[in-house]
């Protein structure tokens, strides 16, 4: 089985001096020093890989800040395009976490189509059908 998946989260956020503390105080306790998990790309703009969602980031959020103390905007950018200007260490932190993101899911999709094969076998054995499995849109196999 592959690991659990890892989404790439664009946090960005405006807060008091108080809730900065608190949220690099989240950044820490949650996921280590800068430029391992996550990365600051501008003074209030982070990159973090995790495997919560923007809801559950926000959660954390919630927690270490506390609710209305100040904005946050979350997004998934794990499979989205990206473009801009910054730092060389910024952009290949980044290139280097969308490829583990992208060898993780390819991961998946192969066990995936691998089970999808083995059930295939299982209900048809040797039939002589075509079937085509696209889990995700891209990428189809052919078993036959």
């Amino acid at each position: 089985m592959t690991e659990e998946p890892l989404n790439l989260l664009l946090a960005t956020y405006d807060l008091d001096a108080q809730g900065h503390g608190r949220f690099k105080r989240l950044l820490r306790d949650e996921f280590g020093e800068s430029g391992g998990r996550w990365i600051r790309v501008q003074s209030s703009v982070i990159l973090v890989e995790t495997a919560h969602t923007p809801e559950a980031f926000k959660d954390l959020f919630d927690i270490y800040v506390g609710v209305g103390n100040g904005s946050l905007f979350v997004a998934d950018l794990s499979f989205s395009g990206y473009s801009g200007y910054g730092g060389k260490d910024g952009w290949a932190w980044l290139d280097e976490v969308r490829a583990r993101r992208a060898a993780t899911r390819a991961a998946q999709d192969a066990e995936f189509l691998e089970r999808e094969a083995q059930e295939y076998d299982e209900l048809y054995g040797d039939a002589e059908l075509e079937v085509w499995i696209d889990p995700h849109g891209e990428n189809a196999r052919r078993i036959a």
